[in-house]
């Protein structure tokens, strides 16, 4: 009789400890980081994210913000004295659209483009988010360069200024430039090849758009901007 009341005290006991054992494993599961969609999150047991994602916080709010100032300083540019047509607008601005959409919803496509294009890693997510701030950045510094001759579509302003120091001394479409990086950062950070296609839409929107600027700029300021065009890159310092 001693004998059986100490084993079963001693399975008693071992179960508990088991049982101790298994829920301590179950909670250290529970809370342990997790890498999703490219940004850290914190998994608790009753299944909801502790933190979001990187990208579903950093990113949309960085462009948002960008977008805000952007609407912002438009209110002091100078009058327009020539627009471009409402078709050069539509044929740079559909790209545009596609392109955004594609990066808002990357399985728009189906779940094939929806597919990541690199490994999914936090060191990536960073890069993304990282060549992101920094062409938003840069945007920013152009677009205030510029002044009151800035607008959001092709125009020749009253008494338009050729600006060529700053930002302008390094690229003739510094505001595109850092627009360009901050789309290859996007893509990077969504990582799905249908932000890829998103970023090739994108580009050859404003690719459109820079002929038709040139055009305007070499109407109004003639040999001067040739000669601006000669020595500074349209996109990317020192090559294009």
């Amino acid at each position: 009789m001693g004998m059986e009341i100490a084993d079963a005290t001693s399975s008693t006991v071992s179960g508990a400890r088991s049982s101790v054992l298994s829920k301590g494993t179950a909670a250290n599961t529970a809370l342990r980081p997790l890498l999703v969609r490219g940004g850290l999150v914190l998994q608790v047991s009753n299944g909801r994210c502790a933190m979001k994602t990187f990208y579903g916080a950093v990113v949309p709010a960085l462009w948002l913000i960008w977008l805000a100032i952007w609407l912002i300083a438009a209110a002091g540019a100078k009058r327009t004295m020539r627009r471009e047509s409402f078709g050069s607008r539509l044929g740079y601005g559909v790209l545009m659209l596609v392109g955004a959409v594609l990066l808002i919803k990357p399985h728009i496509l189906g779940p094939t483009l929806g597919q990541h294009f690199h490994p999914r890693s936090f060191g990536w997510f960073l890069a993304g988010v990282t060549l992101f701030a920094a062409g938003l950045g840069f945007s920013m510094l152009a677009r205030f360069w510029l002044g009151r001759n800035w607008s959001g579509t092709v125009t020749l302003k009253q008494d338009h200024d050729l600006i060529r120091s700053g930002p302008y001394a390094l690229v003739r479409h510094p505001i595109y430039s850092g627009m360009l990086l901050a789309l290859i950062g996007t893509a990077i950070a969504i990582d799905s090849w249908s932000a890829l296609i998103a970023l090739v839409a994108m580009l050859a929107a404003l690719l459109f758009k820079i002929r038709i600027e040139e055009r305007f700029m070499a109407d109004a300021f003639g040999e001067t901007y040739a000669r601006y065009r000669a020595d500074v890159p349209a996109l990317v310092p020192f090559l294009f």
